[in-house]
């Protein structure tokens, strides 16, 4: 999913420069070629939200979020509709602070070695290694020790 999005960003940024620099001009209103690019982060990013299921919550909300704000974004480059691009754009921000919280989450937990911030795993119960507590996938590095 990092690859996806790093890929998508760079290519976005490429964009936004050749814009500034006055090579490219975005046309005013409905862009849908840049729609394109949405939908199709959009659709890999939805696929990635059913299965974060099977591993947590946090990672659940967060690539719902930025499927959310991909998709609204589509709508509303493809459409030129300014007041969704601002709402997909707070998406996209929603979505980055619940990734940031999630991460971090996740980076003092192992570190300490029990909870320190809630990291909900799957709700789906699963066959968990002798002495690993949570619903962390068998046979996955992903763990929440008590």
């Amino acid at each position: 999913m990092l690859g996806t999005w790093g890929s998508f960003w760079l290519g976005y940024g490429m964009l936004t420069g050749l814009i500034a620099s006055g090579r490219f001009t975005a046309p005013a209103g409905a862009f849908p070629e840049m729609a394109f690019w949405f939908v199709a982060v959009a659709a890999i990013t939805w696929i990635g939200t059913v299965a974060a299921t099977r591993l947590s919550s946090v990672l659940v909300w967060v690539f719902a979020l930025f499927a959310l704000a991909s998709t609204l974004a589509a709508i509303a480059t493809g459409f030129g509709l300014y007041a969704l691009s601002i709402f997909a754009g707070w998406m996209f921000v929603i979505g980055s602070m619940v990734a940031w919280y999630g991460a971090s989450a996740m980076l003092l937990n192992v570190t300490f070695g029990r909870e320190v911030l809630p990291v909900a795993w799957s709700l789906e119960p699963t066959t968990t290694p002798r002495g690993v507590t949570g619903h962390a996938p068998e046979g996955t590095a992903a763990r929440r020790v008590s």
